[in-house]
């Protein structure tokens, strides 16, 4: 009787060290996978009445497809070089509730290539979804920024001492 279940043990325990090995190498594979990011399009391109394609998040069912009409590129709107994109939104769950909070980050596509992200709603209660978009190639300058920017020494020199207070 004790074999036996010393047995069933052990088939119990190699069947779930082969379980964990396959997760595992599916794991590795899918970290090993290079992911490629889209083709950015470019926003000096864009023309008012331009139909852009986006996605969200509305509900637990998942992404669900929306329009954005392009109704203005504003140059430096948010800063010096910094574009926006003004959008009216469309869509079944858009045309229901507008431009909600939770969409911020939304992609928005031209053909296939991204043009940027929904960043902000105008007004509190507005009667059209109308929505402002900052351009994927703003969003990537930050980042290439932040990469090359040096980081800050936590100190620059020797310790000082303020009467009382010992080293700040």
């Amino acid at each position: 009787l004790l074999l036996r279940a010393g047995q069933r043990y052990g088939a119990h325990r190699m069947r779930i060290l082969l379980v964990t090995a396959v997760l595992a190498t599916a794991v590795w594979f899918v970290a090993a996978t290079p992911v490629t990011a889209p083709e950015l399009y470019d926003v000096k391109q864009l023309k008012n009445g331009m139909v852009l394609d986006g996605e969200s998040v509305f509900d637990q069912e998942g992404l669900k497809p929306f329009k954005a009409t392009v109704l203005a590129v504003m140059p430096d709107f948010l800063a010096p070089g910094e574009d926006l994109i003004l959008v009216r939104l469309s869509g079944e769950i858009v045309d229901r509730y507008g431009v909600v909070n939770g969409m911020s980050g939304s992609p928005l596509y031209f053909k296939g290539k991204l043009v940027g992200a929904v960043s902000y709603r105008f007004g509190a209660l507005p009667k059209e979804p109308i929505a402002g978009v900052t351009p994927a190639e703003s969003m990537l300058a930050l980042l290439k920024e932040r990469k090359e920017r040096p980081k800050k020494l936590a100190a620059a020199g020797p310790p000082r001492t303020v009467a009382g207070f010992g080293e700040v």
